[in-house]
């Protein structure tokens, strides 16, 4: 079970889930406790009165995290770094408040909210099952389906992405697929693949763009509509936050 700190002030802390949410006064509690609900998978919370001082930094509010250089072994602290860079990421590629919000969801919801490069789950024997001899993905060659199996921020699958993104970056991942797992390198994946459509041929501009904003539909530049709705409770959540939280 998840638990919150609850200070006079109305702030809230979930220790736990390391995700602050800074509340301007007690009556915006419930509101704040919903939001809290969707960013997270735990499914119940206990109120709980502070039992140590009030944090004095935001985890992952950008003006208040160390620099990247600054290496910390706090998960939380590493986390908040990790989410200000991919951030940064978005920004640099060009992406609306929006589309990064969504990006950020996205890769909230696929690293199991730990915002760190991960390579799916499962045993060789499920990775052939699934992967092995798809011609879809590019896997002509024996072992591909084990060798090419989802990593980073968003689950890069399949010899032909990996053959892509070894083109963009100029380093050879179809004989290194790990080196996907480098914060860098998967950061730069997750934004790049959504913003031009290299995952599904759908891309962030399909449906989130200066006419519209479709959080729901936004998952099929990805991966169909599985989870769609509970991404795009993530994605509201993070486009406030973004808003109350601008990069400096």
């Amino acid at each position: 079970m998840a638990w919150l700190q609850v200070f006079p002030d109305g702030d809230i802390f979930e220790m736990d889930g390391a995700i602050a949410l800074e509340l301007h006064n007690v009556g915006d509690n419930i509101q704040a406790l919903r939001r809290v609900l969707a960013r997270t998978r735990a499914g119940t919370f206990k109120i709980a009165p502070p039992d140590k001082p009030k944090p004095t930094i935001n985890l992952v509010s950008p003006e208040t995290v160390s620099p990247p250089e600054a290496i910390s072994d706090n998960p939380d602290i590493q986390r908040a770094q990790a989410i200000v860079r991919l951030r940064k990421e978005c920004k640099k590629q060009g992406l609306s408040l929006q589309q990064t919000a969504y990006v950020c969801a996205t890769a909230e919801h696929e690293s199991a909210n730990t915002f760190k490069a991960i390579k799916e789950y499962g045993t060789d024997s499920y990775f052939t099952e699934m992967y092995e001899g798809r011609e879809d993905l590019g896997n002509t060659e024996p072992g591909d389906g084990i060798r090419f199996c989802g990593r980073g921020l968003v689950q890069l699958t399949g010899r032909n992405n990996y053959t892509k993104y070894s083109a963009l970056l100029g380093i050879d991942l179809v004989e290194n697929p790990d080196k996907v797992l480098d914060e860098q390198i998967s950061q730069f994946i997750i934004v790049h693949g959504m913003r031009t459509g290299i995952f599904t041929g759908m891309c962030l501009d399909d449906y989130i763009n200066n006419h519209a904003c479709d959080y729901m539909q936004a998952r099929r530049i990805v991966n169909g509509l599985d989870r769609a709705e509970h991404i795009a409770a993530i994605a509201r959540s993070w486009e406030k936050f973004i808003t109350e939280h601008p990069l400096t």
